[in-house]
């Protein structure tokens, strides 16, 4: 990538996040390789960009049409395990060409896998998550600990959800009760809902929690 393709990418997601891993893909990248591409970010501390439309040399090729590759990006997104919620792909234009762009935020609530496969990303490249790294990734989000656990005498209300709703509509999601379950943000306990450490957590790596300060 030439560094002003480089200074647009940063120009843009500047908003979003710093200094993003990226990965490329070709314009007929299939759901399979966007999904495996999807996971492996999920699955790190700082997230990154999926590009889809730029080479293996870095040079921004464009895609032949937007919204076949908008569906699988958003198609790869649901099927991964657990669904991996993200904001919305964007289009955006370099060197007059077209390339899909979405973005993993930081600090994911959840351990993300593919068809029973655990990926991450190491020095640039996807590489398989070793059972010794996907343990100790369970455990820092919670996935076996006590970050699942409703937080003892905390009530609902405690969550700010005008911000939870907010953040929803960011992601393309109407349902912010629904998202924040997903996110293991809170969890039922009979009737009611309780909020669990996770926004806590997430805020504490960068990513945008939804208690109260």
């Amino acid at each position: 990538m030439s560094a002003r393709e480089a200074d647009e990418v940063r120009a843009y997601y500047a908003p979003l996040t710093t200094s993003p891993s990226e990965v490329w893909l070709p314009k007929q990248a299939e759901r399979e390789a966007i999904a495996e591409a999807l996971m492996a970010l999920a699955n790190t501390r700082q997230g990154g960009v999926v590009s889809v439309g730029v080479g293996v040399d870095g040079r921004a090729h464009g895609v032949d049409e937007a919204v076949p590759v908008l569906d699988r990006v958003l198609h790869a997104a649901l099927s991964l395990s657990p669904a991996l919620i993200i904001p919305l792909p964007k289009v955006v234009e370099v060197n007059g060409v077209r390339v899909v762009r979405v973005l993993v935020p930081a600090g994911m609530a959840h351990v993300y896998s593919f068809e029973g496969r655990y990926l991450t990303r190491e020095a640039g490249r996807t590489v398989p998550l070793l059972p010794t790294l996907l343990r100790r990734l369970l455990i820092e989000r919670g996935e076996v600990t006590f970050e699942a656990e409703p937080v003892a005498d905390l009530p609902r209300e405690a969550l700010d959800w005008e911000r939870a709703q907010h953040y929803a509509a960011s992601v393309g999601e109407r349902d912010a009760e629904q998202l924040l379950l997903q996110r293991g943000c809170v969890v039922r306990v009979g009737e009611v809902l309780r909020p669990t450490p996770a926004p806590h957590r997430a805020r504490q790596r960068n990513h945008r929690g939804a208690l109260r300060r």
